[in-house]
């Protein structure tokens, strides 16, 4: 009987362990979420870690035994933009028809990217923030960036190969994506003055489809592939939903 009852003890031990893990991983993502949005609304300067764990619910020492300390919560968001961007480049790709030239593969992804900042500014809106912190934190969020995005890096390649004498890069692109959304989040003011527009959605949509039109120029994009989309929404890859939320 010994043996047996300590069996049941093993295997209670075992799933209380497996529960206070799933909780705690439960806990480090609303934490997350929290910070994120806080981050986007106020500017990173702003926000304390009182704010962040009030409005997370969890207490004040919870979040600095699972973070330490601010910088640590921003460091962890900025990687997740990052590697969700990584996976998104890829999820639209494998999205797309196959056998396209690598010229409409980038058009395509660029365009659907795009599409998908406009439609939730929440990301470029962390990462304009993030550039006017301290350099060492400016430096953080482009450390990414400077490895390969092999992606990117295997289209352009197959690009140039093509049309030797474009000037385009994988970071070229990806800083033109980043001014066109940055631009629609922080200038909306001029963005409707600019297309003499009142009405956000439309502004938006005629905003993507100038970046679609500059894009299809220097990628070298034949008529019968050229997007005409009648709303952003046309265009907007959904992203995979997590499994863990």
């Amino acid at each position: 009987m010994t043996d047996v009852g300590s069996t049941l003890n093993s295997g209670t031990e075992k799933k209380q362990g497996r529960r206070s893990a799933q909780e705690a991983e439960q806990t480090k993502k609303a934490i997350l979420k929290v910070g994120a949005e806080l981050f986007c609304q106020y500017g990173y300067k702003k926000v304390s870690l009182r704010q962040i764990s009030e409005q997370a619910g969890v207490s004040h020492s919870l979040l600095r035994y699972h973070f330490g300390c601010k910088e640590k919560i921003w460091q962890q968001i900025s990687d997740g933009i990052y590697q969700y961007f990584q996976n998104y480049f890829q999820y639209i790709i494998d999205s797309l028809p196959k056998n396209l030239p690598a010229n409409v593969q980038l058009y395509k992804l660029m365009n659907r990217v795009l599409a998908c900042s406009l439609n939730d500014p929440r990301p470029i809106t962390f990462l304009a923030d993030a550039v006017r912190q301290e350099a060492k934190m400016v430096n953080y969020l482009l450390e990414p960036s400077k490895k390969n995005n092999q992606l990117l890096d295997r289209l352009i390649t197959e690009f140039k190969q093509a049309y030797p004498h474009s000037t385009l890069t994988s970071k070229t692109l990806r800083w033109q994506a980043s001014m066109y959304s940055h631009s629609a989040s922080t200038l909306q003011p001029l963005m409707l003055h600019a297309y003499e527009m009142e009405d956000k959605e439309q502004a938006l949509f005629t905003h993507w489809q100038q970046f679609s039109q500059l894009l299809a120029v220097q990628l070298h994009i034949e008529p019968e592939y050229i997007e005409l989309p009648s709303s952003l929404a046309d265009i907007i890859v959904p992203p995979p939903k997590d499994p863990n939320e």
